[in-house]
């Protein structure tokens, strides 16, 4: 261990980059190699023959592209987030035209009309939040084109009430995510500090929706499955799409002579110490997704199946 002091150092540095980091520290002397992400990651330590994947498959999830549309009444920010770092930024300013506001008096009414008296600001306002809400309307034609061409798996709005809400209106196809608050002009550092909880918590979201959705299909009898044995058989199987494993719950396997996973007591087999890591490594071989839950929504395994 003296020879990693300097890497266990700057693993529990708080002014290095990364919110989640990980040291993989081989036992047979050789080096040990460090990662750093934005996304955060379970806080523990294991002492296994191989590495332990299972905390960095769960940042992984968490840490899918999605946009952020940033957004005030002057100006709209759209922006690119992937572990939780920024890119692709594109600012769309409104710029509102004053030619009118400076008249003074109220504009001419027409009683045959029903028409009442209102005054030449009155008449500005209107017309300004009408271009407002066209100018919103365009941008977000844009991002809703922008979130189909980057694979974009979710939409996170921060805006103030109300606009908030007409913005998230303009995608009825997008996995939305809303959140109330006037960042203001702040600097894309800042913008990341401040977005970081945000985007946490629209992946939290993101996974609940999704288990609920694949517990409903495994109750109706449709494409899910629910508990330990079933969900291995679907996975031996190659049959799951999205894996979902309580993060801070796991129990013993093993690997039964023709390559299926199995519970421990399943009989002759070699042994392995998570099962659950076993179970996202094969099914991320699989092309499936996996994402790590908390115990409190689920204390077993379940799947969303293909078939």
């Amino acid at each position: 261990l003296d020879s990693t002091a300097e890497a266990r150092g700057a693993l529990m540095d708080v002014s290095t980059p990364g919110r989640g980091r990980a040291l993989l520290i081989p036992l047979d002397g050789g080096p040990a190699r460090a990662l750093a992400i934005q996304a955060p990651m379970t806080t523990a330590a294991f002492l296994e023959d191989t590495p332990r994947l299972l905390p960095l498959v769960a940042a992984l999830d968490r840490g899918a592209l999605i946009g952020v549309v940033v957004a005030t009444k002057h100006e709209i920010r759209v922006l690119d987030t992937r572990f939780h770092r920024i890119g692709n930024v594109e600012t769309r300013r409104f710029s509102e035209v004053s030619e009118a506001s400076e008249r003074r008096g109220p504009a001419a009414a027409n009683p045959a009309r029903g028409q009442q008296t209102v005054t030449h600001t009155e008449k500005h306002e209107r017309h300004v939040e009408a271009r407002r809400a066209a100018f919103a309307g365009s941008v977000m034609a844009e991002v809703d084109t922008r979130r189909a061409d980057a694979g974009w798996e979710g939409v996170l709005i921060v805006a103030p009430p109300g606009l908030a809400e007409e913005l998230a209106g303009a995608l009825p196809n997008a996995d939305v995510h809303v959140t109330h608050y006037d960042i203001g002009d702040v600097s894309i550092d800042a913008l990341l500090d401040e977005l970081g909880p945000k985007i946490e918590a629209f992946a939290q979201e993101r996974e609940l929706r999704a288990l609920g959705a694949a517990r409903e299909k495994a109750a109706a009898s449709g494409h899910g499955v629910i508990g330990l044995e079933r969900t291995l058989v679907a996975l031996n199987e190659g049959r799951v799409a999205h894996l979902f494993l309580p993060g801070d719950l796991d129990v013993p396997g093993c690997v039964l002579p023709d390559g299926r996973l199995a519970p421990a007591d399943s009989g002759a087999g070699e042994p392995i110490s998570s099962l659950f890591e076993a179970m996202a490594i094969r099914a991320l071989d699989a092309s499936a997704r996996v994402s790590v839950v908390e115990s409190k929504a689920t204390t077993e395994p379940l799947a969303a199946t293909r078939w």
